[in-house]
């Protein structure tokens, strides 16, 4: 039974690919709590299964295994909010229809939402100008990758979920408007809605209520990012991810830490992801 003030929570997740020699875990005894209300930070290199997490969570692939609650059912299932118009998704991938224009894009969004064309219309002159966006007659498939980026977020904000899901929304955003997008979360978290956001930004999940620092489809830790530099003496966030990696006894393989830091997901991508050198 999920608690009253946690929208998510997540125990024993395993989620997988394949049969047999070609399976591939990603997501392996996945434990994870959500409060209503906050931003929680999901930190970690490409690969280690973040993007999974977020479609199981909307519901889009069924979990193998352990307890999923997401908004106080189970995504998919009958009475479940998600996925539904509840939640709002940004993907990492550009999924939008190119040959619409950017007024139409969220024309169409917004009416499968059951949003009224007034209350759609008045949300679009927001976005427009909140997001930097050309004008909304603009064709998405004109627009250069960061723009469509752009109008991805606009989607997933334009009806105003309960449950906000972003998979690296900033990539390619300039710090100003980073700022105010950062600014942004905080206010609509502050009124009720949770958001969780991926990235491999250090400093943008800094500015989270709760971090989750992932690695091979686990959690290494979660907690406010103070609460997680706190044990390794108040240094920065980045180092606390790589102490951590270097301190884990086993990885997907079995393999000791320092065994596997050679590999693609080890110490040094760690490094590379926080602009960092990892010495052995």
């Amino acid at each position: 039974m999920v608690a009253a003030e946690d929208a998510i929570r997540i125990v024993g997740l395993t989620r997988g690919y394949g049969r047999g020699k070609g399976r591939i875990d990603v997501l392996r005894d996945l434990g994870m709590e959500v409060a209503a209300g906050s931003i929680y930070g999901l930190l970690g290199p490409s690969g280690c299964g973040k993007t999974t997490l977020l479609k199981v969570i909307l519901g889009r692939l069924a979990p193998e295994s352990g307890e999923l609650r997401v908004l106080g059912g189970i995504p998919g299932e009958g009475g479940c909010a998600v996925p539904g118009s509840d939640v709002g998704y940004s993907p990492q991938e550009i999924a939008l229809y190119e040959d619409l224009s950017i007024d139409e894009t969220l024309l169409f969004h917004g009416r499968l939402h059951r949003m009224s064309e007034a209350a759609i219309r008045q949300r679009e002159e927001w976005l427009v100008s909140f997001l930097d966006l050309p004008a909304a007659a603009r064709q998405v498939g004109k627009l250069s990758g960061g723009q469509k980026r752009r109008v991805s977020l606009a989607v997933g904000l334009l009806h105003e979920p309960r449950l906000l899901l972003l998979d690296e929304p900033t990539v390619g955003v300039d710090p100003e408007l980073r700022a105010r997008i950062w600014m942004h979360l905080k206010e609509i978290a502050a009124n009720g809605t949770t958001i969780i956001i991926t990235t491999h930004y250090i400093d943008e999940a800094g500015q989270a209520d709760r971090v989750g620092l992932m690695r091979n489809g686990a959690l290494l830790a979660e907690g406010a990012p103070a609460e997680l530099m706190a044990p390794h003496g108040h240094i920065s966030l980045e180092q606390t991810f790589l102490l951590l990696c270097r301190r884990r006894p086993a990885d997907r393989d079995g393999s000791s830490a320092a065994e596997v830091d050679g590999d693609d997901e080890g110490a040094e991508a760690l490094a590379a992801m926080v602009g960092e050198e990892v010495v052995g």
